[in-house]
This record gives C-alpha cells, sequence and structure tokens, in this order.
C-alpha cells in the first residue's frame, strides 16, 4: 500500500478470492493492515457446519467467527485497534462457548428525513437516459429483452 497500511476493504476481496485455502488447512497471514476487524464481514460462516469457525487473530485481539454469531476476546477495546503489523486468519473447530455478540436482525430503523437525504444523494448519480447513453450500452441498449 502507498502509505505502508493495506486497507482492510480491499484485503477482505482479495480474501474472499483465497477462502479456498482457509478450507484447505492453511492458515492466511496479512502484515501492516488497518483496522483489521473490518475482515469479519468478508469470513461468511453461514456455509460452514456448526464444528467449524474463522479465528481472526492480532496482537491482544482474536475474533472467532461462525454461523449465528461472533465471539471477541481482547484487552480494552483491542479489537477496535486502528492498525496491526500482523493479522492471521485460520479456519478451526468451533468452541463449545456461545457467541459473545450476535447479527442484529430487521435492520436499523431510520428517520423519513435521512432517507430523503439518501434518495436525493442517490439521485445525483443517476444519468438521464438518451441514445448516445444507449449507444455506448448503458441500460439495455436498443434490443430490450430481458
Amino acid at each position: 500500500a502507498s502509505n505502508g497500511a493495506l486497507c482492510p476493504v480491499c484485503t477482505g476481496a482479495a480474501l474472499s478470492d483465497r477462502i479456498d485455502l482457509l478450507a484447505g488447512g492453511q492458515e492466511i497471514v496479512v502484515s501492516a493492515l488497518d483496522y483489521p476487524l473490518l475482515l469479519a464481514p468478508f469470513l461468511d460462516c453461514s456455509w460452514c457446519r456448526d464444528d467449524r469457525c474463522y479465528e481472526l487473530r492480532w496482537p491482544n485481539a482474536r475474533l472467532l467467527i461462525f454461523a449465528g454469531g461472533v465471539n471477541i476476546e481482547g484487552q480494552d477495546a483491542a479489537h477496535l485497534s486502528g492498525h496491526a503489523d500482523e493479522v492471521a486468519i485460520t479456519l478451526m473447530a468451533r468452541p463449545n462457548a456461545p457467541p459473545t455478540h450476535r447479527p442484529r436482525l430487521g435492520g436499523v430503523k431510520a428517520s423519513l428525513s435521512a432517507w430523503r437525504r439518501i434518495e436525493a444523494l442517490a439521485k445525483r448519480t443517476y444519468v438521464p437516459a438518451s441514445e448516445e447513453s444507449r449507444a455506448r450500452g448503458a441500460g439495455a441498449g436498443r434490443t430490450d429483452n430481458d
């Protein structure tokens, strides 16, 4: 990375492409990673049997990620650390301990004014339909066969 630290979103996407290494028993080690906690969403355990989980660890922090929840271990919010010199990821046997954190279901309520601001922002990204935009490949083009 240009600033010497890897982006967790780009690293997570790359990790998703190599998840087969973990299933094969290998450990993946990432050096110089900013906000390592942000790798957790890329380690989806919904496919795992109940006896397996991902372990994500760096100094003073350890996460166990399994279907139905996450266990977070660490000292004084180490899981919120802004940088880790080394992060190790493995697939391991799931412990018997229940999850310390479960996913929130049902979404988050947002005010109508917040939704209106989001919609206004989204509308700024729209490109008006025109013959020129269709000729360049936007939308269904000249033949709408979907």
